[in-house]
């Protein structure tokens, strides 16, 4: 299992910093891009239901959870059978 220990420092950051931010301000955005490799599955041509549900659960925090998520598939990404795979995600996390 992997250590998300940094990734959530990251993302309390990122909530703190939302939650902080003045109206208007580049600290108030409005939404997510990723960079890309979201997940390093275990198994790389099939992710499974429960790293997805790990990656978007980064997302839940206070201030940043309603906010919309664009992400950019990277070379780990299109490694996966199903290419369809994190487009599918908006289904299950709307």
């Amino acid at each position: 299992m992997q250590n998300l220990s940094p990734a959530n420092k990251v993302f309390d950051a990122i909530n703190k910093m939302k939650k902080k931010a003045h109206p208007g301000s580049a600290e108030d955005f409005d939404f997510f891009i990723t960079t890309g490799d979201n997940i390093y599955p275990r198994i790389d041509k099939k992710p499974m239901t429960m790293e997805f549900a790990t990656m978007m659960g980064l997302f839940k925090r206070e201030s940043i959870k309603e906010l919309p998520i664009y992400p950019v598939r990277g070379s780990q990404d299109c490694k996966f059978k199903d290419q369809e795979a994190e487009i599918k995600l908006s289904k299950k996390y709307p």
